[in-house]
């Protein structure tokens, strides 16, 4: 079976490089509070909540990059580790990853549901 929607087995390796350093990185982030001046920046926030004061949409405030540099890391090197081939690809590992597609779409759709209700 021809699988057209998968990468090369060669972007795992480079996926699991980035995703280690990724979390490496997070987690002295968060342990040790650390955010690098050179990431402060002035940004567009589109909902501002202000501690006592009015809430605000689309706003410019100061933040610093740091956690979303991380987070589109983490992402896109998570994409690259579960959608690659793997050396050996049958029709059993295809069936096993069109299976999880599916799951994975319902407890995404799932927590989006609760996401509206509750938030």
């Amino acid at each position: 079976m021809k699988i057209k929607f998968l990468f090369p087995n060669s972007f795992k390796i480079i996926g699991w490089v980035i995703l280690l350093q990724t979390i490496i990185c997070g987690s002295i982030s968060l342990l040790f509070d650390f955010e690098p001046e050179i990431l402060n920046t002035t940004v567009l926030a589109v909902f501002v909540d202000e501690v006592f004061g009015s809430a605000k949409a689309f706003r410019f405030i100061e933040n610093n990059l740091l956690d979303e540099i991380l987070g589109v890391l983490l992402i896109i090197s998570s994409i690259l580790v579960a959608f690659s081939k793997e050396k050996d690809e049958d029709e059993f590992i295809s069936k096993i990853r069109l299976e999880s597609l599916v799951w994975a779409t319902y407890v995404n759709y799932a927590v989006l549901l609760v996401a509206f209700v509750f938030v």
